[in-house]
């Protein structure tokens, strides 16, 4: 497993922190958008290095996975409530590949260009 508990641990708190702030009011309404991204990143990142939960594995490890799980479809809901002609970029496929794309440009996967131009030039 590639990410250990004490980590995951550290990043719902981190999220349950910001949730627990005194806001107008007490529903999940009161989430503010950019949170409710950084919720499914982080939720969908965490979930994808913790891997499956089975039979012989740490309970506290599948704890965390069902939190983050339901943290996840709670701030999609949300997302897709209040946006959803947007909802799509939310979707765990689209989010997966949105951390490859990061992935790639961190490693210098790719060809940058310096103009318009160039980058036109390239399409022939």
């Amino acid at each position: 497993m590639a990410v250990a508990l004490e980590e995951v641990q550290t990043h719902m708190r981190e999220i349950a922190s910001v949730l627990r702030e005194p806001r107008a009011s007490s529903t999940p309404s009161h989430i503010p958008d950019d949170l409710l991204g950084t919720i499914v990143r982080a939720s969908e990142r965490l979930l994808e290095e913790i891997g499956e939960v089975g039979p012989g594995d740490d309970l506290q490890l599948a704890v965390a996975r069902a939190l983050l799980e339901s943290m996840r479809v709670l701030a999609a809901g949300l997302i897709q409530e209040r946006y959803p002609d947007q909802a799509w970029f939310w979707t765990p496929e689209w989010q997966r590949r949105e951390r490859e794309a990061d992935a790639r440009i961190a490693a210098s996967l790719g060809t940058r260009y310096d103009s318009d131009a160039a980058f036109l030039a390239s399409l022939d």
